[in-house]
């Protein structure tokens, strides 16, 4: 009797779990099989040791449909980015978001406005020299000793070790830049090119 319990009560987790998560799948295939390609990419990764099912709902929000851009937030192409949400959106010419993910900034770092990008490294350095930083795009200078703030993938150890995971973005973490999953720093270095506009709010 235990055991015929426990399987109704496994399928009944199963059907409220992965039936939607899958049906939302399939959706986004229908509308952009581009875009719905890309939750298999991270779904899997030597730093996660295997299947991730919360990575792979996180991707879905690639299309930007379960987060919408922020009101007052600009116009045109641009980067949003949340600093008390810690999320990012990246939005088209005709104000439609092409991508929307978490971060892992510094509290109130850089302070609110509209900024631009003015420098990209596909890779930099931490100051320490410690640290390499993937697909930096620079648009801020910080207040302390003028450091540049930008954006780039989780910082990697010359071993190549991440020094946080893609679970704990969303947190703040950083000592000043923006800190992305590898494939979302991808996303912004062929999003954000020079003069490109970065709108910060709270």
């Amino acid at each position: 009797m235990h055991g015929s319990s426990r399987t109704r009560r496994l399928k009944v987790v199963r059907s409220r779990v992965f039936l939607p998560a899958l049906s939302l799948l399939c959706a986004l295939f229908v509308a952009s099989p581009a875009a719905a390609s890309a939750p298999f990419e991270l779904m899997s990764s030597p730093h996660r040791g295997g299947f991730d099912a919360r990575a792979m709902l996180d991707r879905l929000e690639l299309v930007g449909r379960f987060t919408p851009v922020p009101a007052d937030s600009g116009e045109g192409r641009r980067v949003v980015y949340s600093n008390g949400d810690q999320r990012v959106w990246l939005v088209d010419d005709g104000d439609k978001v092409v991508a929307s993910y978490l971060v892992s900034g510094r509290r109130n770092v850089p302070a609110a406005g509209t900024y631009s990008v003015y420098s990209r490294s596909e890779w930099s350095g931490s100051y320490g020299g410690g640290l390499r930083m993937q697909h930096m795009v620079r648009f801020a200078v910080g207040t302390n000793r003028g450091w540049a703030i930008g954006f780039h993938a989780i910082p990697i150890t010359h071993a190549g070790n991440p020094i946080q995971s893609e679970s704990e973005l969303g947190q703040f973490r950083s000592a000043g830049c923006v800190r992305q999953a590898p494939a979302d720093a991808a996303l912004m270095w062929e999003f954000a090119r020079v003069s490109t506009p970065v709108v910060v709010i709270p």
